[in-house]
């Protein structure tokens, strides 16, 4: 593995025409990458006050409380939220009534290690059809003797042809239909992704195009994410029914970028630009900029490349702050529409990356800590139709300090 540790690394930078600064009011624009030891806040750059929010008016509300390891939300346009919880469980909060204790529906899964019920969309044409979609891990290898041989007998004589069939844990996506109040009819829709107890984890969102997007980590077989013929380590596209789109960019292949080694959040700003956070071995977490074909290093190098072979982070934390879900601030005419917000399980902190010009007109890269430490570990962030921003913690999962409120679900006020 190369990995690069020169900690400023300025290199020539893909600029969209017509898109200024995140800081000023615009669009995230593609800059030029940044580790986080020479990124400046974006307080100490912002030059005009009314760019500017008091983080003392930002209002922080728990909405619902108790959760057991929530990993993911949606927020429907009435008001109602769907929280997926890693043991299998979707809940429903109530916008008059709050958490509701039966669950909105309960999917069979593997909740072991980090994996579990994790990323859920809704589909482009929910008001329609109700149907929402969540990703999920399960034994492919069953519990008895003999299905631990057929496995077994399977792993060696097909493994060299087809290396995903090695994974005992793997992934599907389910749909739902949302049905007077609860999701009902839950249909397997795409099946066997590579997954692995700590290194399997998996998002899915629904892009501007109406296709669904999956990530995939390394499933702890590091090369299988640059080998093309495995689904570990991507980022997959597929349609809504479950089959592959013409138009990407493999033929016949799920495969719409590759180099990953655990990539959880995903969005897209108004102007189609696709961003990724994305977990590095210890430290050297990323935020990237997702295009198709697009290989994003993994095993083969991390941090920014010397060469044209493997795309740049965006930002690189080489420190290490496990970065989680991300999500588009997106409320047109606000100083912050267009930036990005991520959360952090290992810092603890939700933090804000927007893009300024400057002296020289290059779009550089500033981040603005926004909360740390008071919530824990948070893992989903969401925007929602409302205009607020929605926040799962993640204090519950044997990694972090659980408090009797926990987990929580956070409604953040920002005026």
């Amino acid at each position: 593995m190369h990995v690069n540790s020169k900690k400023i690394r300025w290199l020539l930078a893909v600029v969209l025409a017509g898109m200024v600064s995140g800081c000023e009011n615009s669009e995230l624009a593609p800059a030029t990458p940044a580790d986080s030891h020479s990124v400046p806040t974006c307080i100490d750059i912002t030059a005009e006050d009314s760019t500017q929010i008091n983080m003392e008016d930002i209002r922080v509300e728990a909405i619902a409380t108790g959760l057991e390891v929530p990993w993911d939300l949606e927020v429907l346009d009435d008001g109602r939220v769907l929280v997926t919880e890693r043991k299998g469980t979707i809940r429903l909060i109530d916008p008059k009534t709050g958490l509701r204790q039966e669950p909105w529906a309960t999917i069979p899964v593997l909740s072991k290690g980090v994996v579990g019920l994790m990323g859920i969309a809704l589909s482009p044409q929910f008001n329609e059809s109700g149907y929402v979609y969540v990703v999920g891990t399960y034994d492919a290898v069953g519990k008895s003797s003999v299905d631990s041989l057929v496995y077994k007998i399977k792993k060696i004589i097909i493994a060299p042809f087809q290396p995903d069939i090695q994974f005992p844990v793997r992934n599907r996506v389910y749909r739902l239909r949302d049905e007077h109040g609860y999701g009902r009819d839950p249909t397997i829709m795409i099946d066997n992704l590579p997954s692995h107890e700590w290194y399997g984890t998996s998002s899915l969102a629904f892009g501007p195009d109406n296709m669904i997007y999956i990530t995939t980590g390394d499933a702890a077989v590091p090369h299988l994410a640059q080998d093309d013929s495995s689904l570990a380590g991507k980022l997959l596209r597929y349609r809504e029914d479950g089959g592959i789109p013409d138009g990407n960019p493999v033929n016949n292949s799920p495969v719409y970028a590759k180099g990953f080694r655990n990539s959880q959040g995903l969005d897209w700003d108004s102007k189609g630009n696709l961003f990724a956070t994305e977990h590095g071995p210890v430290g050297y977490d990323e935020l990237n900029l997702l295009i198709p074909r697009g290989n994003y290093g993994w095993p083969n190098f991390i941090g920014p490349n010397v060469g044209a072979e493997y795309h740049d982070p965006i930002l690189s934390w080489f420190a290490g702050i496990a970065p989680s879900g991300l999500a588009v601030f997106d409320r047109p005419g606000h100083p912050w529409h267009g930036d990005l917000l991520i959360a952090s399980l290992k810092t603890r902190q939700l933090r804000r990356v927007a893009t300024y010009e400057d002296t020289g007109g290059n779009n550089r890269i500033c981040e603005q800590v926004l909360l740390s430490g008071t919530y824990g570990r948070l893992r989903g962030v969401h925007m929602g139709s409302d205009g607020h921003v929605y926040l799962t913690t993640s204090n519950r999962d044997q990694r972090g300090q659980p408090e009797h409120m926990d987990d929580r679900i956070l409604r953040l006020h920002i005026p």
